[in-house]
């Protein structure tokens, strides 16, 4: 069963991208470690979300990573400040946008995890709370970590979003021996 109407345009999300509509559009996009943070104004009824694969551009230099990365939406920092500006862009009340954040899950097995680093899940998931805590918004919803990933469906003009966790692939171990 779908749970929204089938007859809406369905836009299908890559990593690194953003997607903001106006317009009645289901938006899908499937996570594993990367993280989708959507944004949502209920009286004009806009949405955008991102799918950022890494937590912090390189080129970041106070909110200018868009003027000097060549991919700046595949970073969670540049991907949340663009749509922040553009709602900003648009006269929206701060206290009116619904924040949510999914993804961040573990699916790759991380040899260092056992030293205290952090997944490159858990780095996109506490990279993404910070931004929007520190800019001032509350996450209204959220579904990040665990071990599987997920598939989103993100109704841009409802500002709902429903979530389906992927099942866990078992990860077999290869030994390559070298070649004599």
């Amino acid at each position: 069963m779908i749970p929204y109407d089938k007859t809406l345009p369905v836009v299908y999300l890559r990593p690194g991208e953003i997607y903001i509509s106006d317009k009645p559009v289901v938006v899908s996009t499937v996570l594993g470690s990367c993280v989708s943070i959507t944004m949502f104004h209920k009286s004009l009824k806009i949405g955008a979300i991102c799918h950022g694969l890494m937590p912090v551009c390189n080129h970041t230099s106070g909110n200018n990573c868009r003027k000097t990365c060549p991919e700046p939406y595949k970073f969670i920092d540049c991907a949340f400040m663009h749509m922040k500006e553009k709602f900003q862009s648009l006269s929206m009340n701060q206290d009116e946008i619904e924040i949510k954040l999914f993804g961040g899950a573990e699916i790759l097995v991380n040899s260092n995890h056992n030293s205290g680093q952090l997944s490159i899940g858990e780095k996109n998931v506490r990279t993404a709370m910070k931004l929007i805590k520190q800019e001032g918004y509350t996450i209204t919803a959220s579904d990040t970590g665990g071990p599987v990933g997920r598939k989103l469906f993100f109704l841009a003009h409802e500002g709902d979003v429903f979530l389906k966790l992927l099942k866990k692939t078992d990860i077999v171990n290869v030994h390559v021996r070298p070649v004599l």
